[in-house]
């Protein structure tokens, strides 16, 4: 999905017979966080009890169920302003599997050390088959449909890393591939016009692919062309997104869905980072729009932010810049400093999706 083996062997490459100073400290920082994974008891949602059952997703907006006064005073929803006493346990354990899954997956294809690929398949027998803390494959609430599809990618990541090493366990493949295939059932019972839809066509890219549907994977290509020029405005904006307390937040977390996307198809042989559309606008344009608002001397964004940026958000330049070698992007890469964690999907992606040299001139290290 997001690496090759190739890939792998380069990385091998810079962090042990180079030493590169960024590969080799981010590599360290991944070990260590994969060896306080083995001590840990695997992720369950059982133990929140769902409406539709304890194997079932259930999670309560964080931006609702605020206090408002008899009806007349307040607002019990609030965009952006996360309310702490909202029941977030089964999206904690979600994140965690998805997260977990791609620390763990990485450090084995990394290191090649067994327990990590062992920890592995028991989260995987934990999460996918055992009838008392497996998640069932299905979504459910309208909240559930973004926090499902934006942390399941890094448990798909996750399982492609692996995808050899489970065609050695039988059961637990066979059981994997069920598991797919209860998604691949899901995906499509709802659709979205706001960010939702672009982690939902991404999620469903990504399920085909390691379903090796072909068929289904080409459908889905086409959605994501097609999408690209529903959500992005002429100037790179996205639409959808503008009316948000945290617009610019949003945007970009949108057009990451998007470019994950894209980079799931460049495996696949389809070039998604260069299409443009009968306007000439395509994903290039929405990254050098927002890229504007993201440098020491940027722009003012003009829409509603009611938060500072953080850091993970603009992670995602750094696949671009590798994709498009843009110079605006490799500002980018600079004025924000790496190292970059990327917490939905890649994770460690400046130790995985980074270009360390380019034009003439040294990426910090």
């Amino acid at each position: 999905m997001f690496l090759t083996s190739k890939d792998i062997f380069a990385i091998q490459h810079l962090i042990f017979e180079r030493q590169h100073p960024l590969y080799v400290s981010e590599y360290q920082a991944l070990i260590t966080k994969a060896n306080k994974i083995l001590s840990s008891e695997p992720p369950s949602i059982a133990g929140n009890e769902s409406p539709n059952g304890k194997n079932y997703f259930f999670t309560e907006s964080p931006y609702c169920g605020w206090f408002t006064f008899w009806g007349l005073y307040g607002h019990s929803c609030r965009d952006g302003q996360v309310n702490p006493k909202a029941n977030r346990e089964d999206y904690i354990q979600l994140r965690r599997m998805g997260v977990e899954s791609v620390v763990l997956s990485l450090a084995y294809r990394l290191s090649g050390k067994p327990a990590y690929k062992l920890k592995l398949f028991q989260f995987l027998e934990s999460w996918i088959v055992n009838p008392e803390s497996r998640m069932a494959p299905q979504y459910t609430t309208q909240q559930s449909h973004i926090e499902i599809s934006a942390s399941n990618i890094a448990l798909f990541y996750g399982l492609s890393l692996i995808a050899a090493e489970l065609q050695k366990n039988p059961p637990l493949n066979q059981a994997a591939q069920d598991w797919l295939q209860g998604w691949a059932n899901s995906i499509d019972s709802w659709r979205s016009d706001n960010n939702f839809e672009d982690w939902r066509l991404l999620c469903r890219l990504a399920i085909f692919s390691l379903l090796d549907d072909q068929q289904q994977f080409t459908t889905t290509i086409t959605a994501v062309k097609a999408r690209l020029t529903q959500a992005i405005s002429e100037e790179g904006r996205l639409v959808h997104e503008l009316s948000r307390t945290k617009s610019l937040s949003y945007s970009l977390y949108a057009l990451k869905a998007m470019l994950l996307s894209a980079e799931i198809a460049y495996h696949h042989g389809v070039d998604l980072y260069h299409v443009k559309d009968e306007r000439g606008v395509g994903l290039e344009t929405a990254l050098l729009h927002h890229a504007s608002f993201l440098l020491h001397n940027k722009k003012t964004w003009p829409f509603k932010q009611i938060s500072e940026l953080k850091k993970q958000e603009v992670a995602l330049y750094e696949l671009a810049h590798t994709r498009y070698k843009n110079e605006a992007f490799a500002q980018v890469i600079i004025e924000w400093e790496r190292p970059f964690q990327e917490i939905r999907a890649l994770q460690y992606i400046s130790l995985t999706h980074s270009a360390v040299e380019e034009k003439g001139h040294k990426m910090p290290e």
